[in-house]
């Protein structure tokens, strides 16, 4: 039977075991490194450590399993990555354990060869394997709630399936994506003043079938709000309109073949060029001080920001400015 690993299993033969923990123990340290997050950089953080002689690493993270655990399969909607496949992923220098290595091992290299960029739904799969076929464990359902500084090293404190307890750590490497940098905001022009259910942020489950036949307005002009309005006009929202705080797009401009895009007197903008989808409706970006533009985008790409109607979003910026990055 046909070993897909077959390939990966030899490469780290060839380079041989990982090497011995070259850290001096010291009394009362638990780790050497503690890695919050045991997503994609949490994942290579750890197999990069190992290979460099550093033992005594743990990895958390505060989902309850590894299918609820960072953004791929949760939060993430765009149907393919962004990003070249060509670039190099958490492989560490080591090809066989790359995604093309695992892809073609599983699909051939024609069906390698035909994908222009790589599935979101297949990342998410590659990197589960990477964590298992490499042994790195991740310690789910442990939530970091503060990091005490102490002589020389760390005090974590963690809540451990409800049970709040506390590790100590030389270092501490922060992987854990939107939660590491404030967690998720909703600012409060809207929480105020609308009732929970016309708004929602897209790091939360949205019913975007519920969203057929209305106006939509998407808080914030990055990659999820283009991703989250995508999904929105796919659904059948009659239409999108993103809000933007800076002056003006950083995307690039359409290309020729970018379908049914109007120009108003400030030249529109597209997402990166990827195959034409028909979504059904237009595309509206506005931009604080700076001319709408609209448009009907080539492509998803993946909002940290609320849904709600156009037009109460509206309304509520004209009577209160939003201060706080969205």
């Amino acid at each position: 039977m046909n070993d897909p690993d077959a390939h990966a299993r030899t490469a780290l033969r060839l380079i041989g075991p990982d090497p011995q923990n070259w850290v001096p123990d010291r009394p009362g340290i638990d780790h050497n490194v503690m890695i919050v997050g045991g997503g994609q950089s949490g994942s290579a953080f750890a197999f990069a450590l190992r290979r460099a002689g550093i033992g005594k690493i743990a990895v958390i993270d505060m989902a309850a399993d590894e299918a609820r655990a960072g953004v791929w399969l949760n939060a993430a909607r765009m149907n393919v990555l962004r990003t070249p496949k060509t670039l190099p992923g958490p492989e560490c220098g080591i090809a066989a354990l790359s995604f093309q290595a695992w892809y073609e091992a599983r699909n051939g290299e024609a069906a390698y060869a035909a994908v222009e960029r790589i599935p979101r739904a297949a990342w998410a799969e590659y990197l589960a394997w990477y964590r298992r076929f490499l042994g790195i464990p991740v310690r789910y359902r442990t939530r970091l709630l503060r990091i005490e500084p102490a002589e020389r090293y760390f005090r974590v404190h963690l809540e451990v399936e409800g049970v709040e307890a506390i590790e100590t750590a030389r270092k501490i490497i922060l992987a854990n994506g939107v939660a590491g940098n404030g967690g998720t905001y909703v600012p409060p022009a809207l929480t105020e003043g609308l009732p929970p259910h016309l708004y929602a942020h897209t790091a939360d489950a949205i019913d975007f079938a519920g969203l057929r036949g209305k106006k939509v307005a998407v808080v914030g002009g990055a990659a999820s709000a283009f991703d989250a309005a995508g999904v929105a006009l796919e659904a059948g929202a009659a239409s999108v309109d993103l809000f933007a705080r800076r002056a003006g797009s950083r995307h690039r401009p359409p290309t020729a073949s970018s379908p049914s895009i109007s120009r108003s007197p400030a030249p529109a903008t597209s997402s990166s060029p990827a195959p034409a989808r028909n979504w059904p409706s237009s595309l509206t970006t506005s931009c604080y001080g700076a001319t709408a533009t609209s448009h009907r985008p080539t492509s998803k790409i993946p909002i940290l920001a609320p849904i709600l109607t156009s037009a109460r979003l509206t309304n509520i910026l004209k009577k209160r400015r939003v201060r706080r990055p969205i």
